[in-house]
């Protein structure tokens, strides 16, 4: 078990178990002199909900600075939740523990090899972590949706009346992420451009939830009333229509899309497959980079109309 970070108040920096991924769960770095009872909520900068990176390369060495702010933070910042670190959406499986213990058990019978509990749990997480990485990979490469129809290739029009916002992520290095939104008119006119660029380098399924919220945003200042969101990663969408609930930290931010909603009359998620997607994925690559958000809307960039207008040619 660990911690969930919501609003880090409830979390014990140097003693609890809340790094994700890691063999202890905990911090290992020296305390030296700081607070034994620092919580993790001296770490977030709540106004912007985000972590401190200034005080993070203070209290830790790069390596752990890595692995902290590549924990997601939920713009609510909610209360932190106790989840089941060898499981994507943080909920404790029965399954789970049986791979572990069986295959500890197997390894003792077979092998002489006598595995700590810290190893089963590592073993675990790592067979669990490959078989759901393969599904979803499986998942991604639908050539037909559920429903019998093909799935998308190219980039359409929204309906009258509807804007359309495509989001996509790029990883910049190992330690950068790029967020693009493009908005689109019924007849494919771009009428806005934003890009958000983040020092986090995130799960791929964590960065392409955060790409759909930060397209919402960027559709609100617009005043959108009904807006098409789509991306090019189906498990999200996926989530989102089924307003999935859970204990993982791609929920937090599934819950925050969902809020987000709220300012909008009518919200619809679409699926594209990469090749309809290209003008997001380009603007999430966007140059010279810089940590922050931009948005154009008067003026938009002559680069990203001309991959527009090649959408507009299929």
């Amino acid at each position: 078990m660990r911690w969930r970070v919501g609003n880090g108040e409830n979390i014990k920096i140097w003693s609890d178990q809340w790094i994700p991924g890691t063999q202890s769960l905990k911090v290992i770095s020296p305390r030296g002199n700081s607070d034994p009872e620092m919580k993790v909520c001296d770490l977030i900068d709540e106004e912007n909900a985000c972590w401190k990176v200034d005080l993070l390369t203070q209290l830790f060495p790069p390596f752990e600075v890595d692995r902290v702010i590549n924990i997601p933070i939920s713009s609510r910042l909610p209360s932190d939740s106790l989840c089941w670190d060898l499981e994507k959406k943080g909920d404790f499986s029965v399954k789970s523990a049986y791979w572990a213990i069986w295959g500890a058990r197997n390894s003792r019978v077979m092998e002489g090899e006598v595995r700590s509990a810290v190893e089963v749990v590592k073993y675990a997480q790592k067979t669990i972590g490959e078989v759901s990485d393969a599904r979803d990979k499986k998942a991604e490469g639908w050539s037909v949706a559920a429903g019998g129809g093909e799935l998308p290739v190219v980039w359409s029009k929204p309906a009258v009346g509807f804007l359309k916002v495509n989001v996509d992520n790029g990883f910049v290095g190992e330690l950068a992420c790029g967020l693009g939104a493009v908005v689109r008119d019924e007849v494919g006119i771009v009428v806005a451009v934003g890009v958000q660029q983040i020092k986090a380098s995130w799960e791929v399924r964590i960065a392409e939830a955060k790409a759909i919220e930060w397209g919402l945003r960027v559709a609100a200042g617009l005043g959108v009333r009904d807006l098409v969101v789509e991306s090019d990663c189906l498990q999200v969408i996926q989530a989102l229509k089924n307003k999935t609930a859970d204990l993982s930290e791609l929920s937090l931010i599934i819950d925050d899309i969902l809020l987000l909603c709220s300012s909008f009359d009518n919200v619809i998620w679409s699926y594209v497959k990469r090749g309809g997607n290209k003008v997001a994925h380009f603007w999430a690559h966007f140059h010279p980079w810089e940590v922050g958000q931009r948005v154009w809307q008067d003026v938009i960039p002559t680069s990203i109309v001309d991959v527009a207008l090649a959408d507009l040619s299929n």
